[in-house]
């Protein structure tokens, strides 16, 4: 609900986006769409003909959004497994980089997904534009975070101002010194008192 969160709305390319649970939320967090930012997953399973709704939305023709939409593949079921077989970590990263690179200019309809919106393929692309925009959030955020810090530490001066000069450490043992030595006192005379009691 905050007005400095983005929201990720993630999208099955292959479903009704109206049908989509997260649509609905997006829309009652931020209604007019501002923060939210689409990512359109499994553009492989897309129904071959029925592309052109996933392609009026990356180019903003339909279902807008103020940060629009990005489309990612990742790995099926059987690329997953032979990855996790894999026991080069960066290597393993890189071949899951591959498999959507291959997707997106092999593939008849991954070519045709590029060339409409073409910085907005992959998950490389999708990476590059979540960190500017969390760049440029924390750009926003620092002066108005400098101004309260400052305000912070001038409430924080004068309230320890209020408390009156500070002790040094000689008068501060001195002063505890005294009140040890009241309190002994008084614990002293009530001793004696209750003995002659």
């Amino acid at each position: 609900q905050s007005d400095k969160t983005v929201i990720l709305q993630c999208f099955q390319s292959d479903e009704d986006i109206e049908n989509q649970k997260i649509r609905t939320l997006a829309r009652e967090a931020d209604p007019d769409g501002k923060r939210c930012l689409g990512v359109l997953t499994k553009p492989d399973k897309i129904e071959r003909g029925t592309e052109d709704t996933v392609i009026g939305m990356l180019r903003g023709d339909i279902y807008e959004l103020q940060w629009g939409y990005f489309i990612v593949r990742c790995p099926n079921q059987d690329e997953l497994k032979k990855l996790k077989g894999m026991d080069n970590l960066t290597e393993a990263g890189k071949r899951r980089c591959n498999i959507e690179n291959d997707f997106f200019s092999s593939d008849d309809l991954g070519r045709k997904l590029r060339d409409a919106k073409p910085e907005c393929c992959g998950s490389s692309k999708l990476l590059a534009k979540l960190s500017s925009m969390l760049h440029d959030m924390i750009n926003e955020q620092v002066p108005g975070m400098r101004d309260k810090l400052e305000r912070l530490v001038r409430e924080t001066n004068k309230n320890l101002g209020d408390l009156g000069s500070s002790v040094s450490p000689e008068e501060s043992n001195e002063n505890l010194s005294k009140i040890i030595q009241a309190y002994s006192s008084a614990v002293q005379s009530h001793v004696n008192t209750s003995k002659n009691t």
